[in-house]
């Protein structure tokens, strides 16, 4: 807690959409743990440290529009919402407004999914969250983790003396 994680992604994400102009449309879902509110947090966050940049916007899946998530929006998921069987963001419907179908509409415009699994070594490893992250097929998963428990392509160490001399 407090190292950092947040505002290292929100930097991550600006200067990936920066790289990335005139190629792939790109579209993000950030999940987060636990019932505590994390997603509400962590969008907090990233807004407050974006400040006016209309680079990309922060939503959650109440906030989406014709059941799609647009270029560089970034939908705030909690892995325990998404995680419950019968939860109505998971089941699908007859109005198409469940995650799965909105993924799918998306990556039908043309756009490709980026994930990133918040605090990842308390949910990104659980069998239902692999089961989730297959059917999601992202583009591209992000584990971000303080005190990693996963393997991955790459990993990045930042010391807690660096953090704080950088403030």
């Amino acid at each position: 807690t407090g190292s950092g994680k947040t505002i290292m992604m929100a930097d991550f994400v600006q200067r990936f959409l920066n790289d990335n102009k005139n190629k792939k449309d790109l579209f993000f879902i950030w999940v987060c743990p636990g019932a505590g509110g994390l997603e509400e947090q962590s969008k907090a966050k990233l807004e407050d440290y974006v400040g006016d940049s209309n680079l990309f916007e922060c939503i959650f899946f109440d906030d989406l529009d014709e059941n799609v998530i647009y270029p560089n929006q970034i939908l705030f998921l909690n892995w325990e919402k998404i995680n419950k069987k019968n939860n109505r963001i998971i089941t699908k419907n007859e109005r198409g407004f469940d995650l799965m179908t909105v993924v799918t509409n998306s990556k039908d415009e043309g756009a490709e999914l980026v994930l990133i699994i918040d605090e990842s070594h308390h949910s990104g490893g659980s069998d239902k969250s692999k089961e989730i992250i297959s059917d999601l097929s992202p583009k591209l998963s992000i584990n971000v983790s303080a005190t990693p428990t996963l393997s991955g392509d790459e990993k990045v160490n930042v010391y807690i003396e660096d953090v704080k001399n950088e403030g």
